[in-house]
């Protein structure tokens, strides 16, 4: 049976067995839903309509999706509740994976009616081969393409091992940056919960020198005025099957002042490092780099985790890795009128003015 939810209000009494089944399932601590519910009460905000799908099977949860859809040019299209950043997925069981995928196909193409549906999703994901298979067999337009990638490191043997392999350079860096904090005075690492007020009176005072407030000037920063993807990282909803995946922070402090922080949460084995940031007045520290490399050695030595998703693919993280995962977009349409006035629209000379037409 699927069960579809299209309200926050509606998703509410559903959120501690979606906890439960996420938390034994999936390995995408975004998928939690605090996280979802945030983003189904800001796309309701804006006039858009979420479909959020639960498969159910002998009375017990099998499978979960969430979508948005929102109507343009007299059309309607769907795609992913959560942005690609958060690395949307379906999450479900082995034995239903077939049939919770094309289940959802059908009910955004043909009960929403929606004339495209697109989807972007990890390139390790067992949903990617079904998707694809599914819409070749009923004729859709199905178009695949490189959204984006992210930056993974992979937890083989001990931290000594992976700085042996990373090359002598790698640990020159780290020393240089060592020694300067040195000459400024006492320095350390400290890990805690990134949910505490402790750390976000300190996540705020780095926020407060970031680059990203420099034009704020004489502006105290508020946790309003934080990325809501921080939000997501220092929130939790009180469901109990949450309590082992509350997440982390570390911060570099110096002569007692944070400088930097990262954020990062671990799930059956897969860490991400999703929030990274410093206090602009260090820079010349590289603070940025020796916290995140603090926190990679700590799952290191963890001896939990098996693969790190530093969940953005940037130049300086070639310092830890050189391998990636891509995110691969399906675009899928039924054709017809929609697919003859979006090659009229491509054809017109104004296009690249007004962006992609859906």
């Amino acid at each position: 049976m699927l069960t579809v939810i299209t309200s926050a209000k509606e998703f509410e009494p559903l959120q501690l067995a979606w906890d439960d089944f996420v938390a034994r399932v999936g390995t995408n601590w975004h998928l939690f839903s605090h996280v979802v519910q945030s983003f189904l009460i800001r796309h309701e905000s804006h006039g858009e309509i979420p479909a959020v799908l639960v498969k159910v099977v002998d009375g017990n949860v099998a499978g979960v999706c969430a979508f948005q859809t929102r109507r343009r040019y007299g059309f309607r299209f769907a795609r992913f509740l959560l942005p690609t950043y958060f690395s949307p997925d379906f999450v479900v069981k082995p034995e239903y994976r077939q049939s919770f995928v094309e289940e959802s196909l059908q009910f955004l193409l043909k009960r929403m009616r929606c004339q495209v549906v697109t989807l972007t999703l990890p390139g390790s994901s067992p949903q990617a081969a079904i998707l694809d298979h599914y819409c070749r067999s009923k004729n859709l337009r199905v178009t695949v393409t490189e959204a984006d990638k992210h930056s993974i490191v992979l937890v083989e043997g001990e931290w000594a091992d992976f700085e042996r392999r990373r090359g002598a350079n790698f640990r020159y860096h780290l020393n240089r940056i060592e020694g300067k904090l040195t000459r400024l005075g006492g320095w350390r690492v400290v890990q805690a919960k990134a949910n505490s007020s402790d750390s976000v009176k300190k996540i705020t005072s780095v926020e407060t020198h970031s680059w990203k407030h420099q034009g704020m000037k004489n502006q105290p920063l508020t946790l309003g005025d934080l990325d809501r993807s921080l939000l997501h990282y220092t929130t939790f909803s009180d469901s109990p099957s949450l309590a082992r995946f509350a997440p982390d922070v570390w911060f570099l402090e110096l002569e007692g002042t944070p400088i930097s922080y990262v954020i990062g949460v671990e799930i059956n084995g897969v860490a991400y490092l999703a929030k990274t940031s410093y206090d602009n007045r260090y820079r010349d520290l590289s603070p940025g780099d020796y916290v995140l490399n603090a926190a990679i050695k700590s799952l290191f030595d963890s001896k939990r985790t098996l693969r790190i998703d530093l969940m953005s693919y940037l130049p300086f993280q070639k310092r830890w890795t050189s391998l990636f995962e891509s995110r691969d977009s399906f675009r899928i349409s039924r054709g017809g009128l929609y697919f003859g006035l979006e090659s009229l629209y491509k054809r017109l000379p104004m296009v690249n003015r007004f962006g992609q037409f859906d």
